[in-house]
């Protein structure tokens, strides 16, 4: 699932996935994202920070204090690499990639937590 309020971004993105394989939900909105995550508990989040109704930070903490939903892999994927050290350490997402991101890095990273080993 990718939820970012960059609709190209998240095409692209959700592309270059379903070319590995794989199906993939794109959403807009934080409060869109919880509820589809709720209901299709994906087996993989990449979050933009920066939403236009509640912030990707938000929505973390929403989905990892739930405790159906705390275990499903969160990478933040935004072009506010200052939030990176935060993100990661502080919150303990599973991952965070830049934007524009490199495409190597992108699916190292992704490919990682999908269980497909890089």
């Amino acid at each position: 699932m990718i939820v970012d309020d960059e609709e190209d971004v998240a095409h692209l993105a959700a592309r270059r996935i379903r070319s590995w394989g794989h199906e993939v939900v794109c959403l807009y909105e934080g409060n869109a994202a919880l509820e589809a995550v709720r209901k299709e508990k994906p087996s993989l989040i990449l979050l933009d920070i920066r939403l236009p109704d509640v912030s990707g930070v938000d929505v973390y903490r929403r989905i990892r204090g739930e405790k159906s939903l705390e275990l499903i892999p969160i990478v933040f994927f935004s072009a506010h690499s200052s939030q990176e050290e935060y993100c990661l350490k502080e919150l303990g997402a599973e991952g965070f990639i830049r934007k524009p991101y490199d495409p190597e890095e992108f699916r190292d990273t992704l490919s990682k937590l999908l269980g497909e080993g890089g």
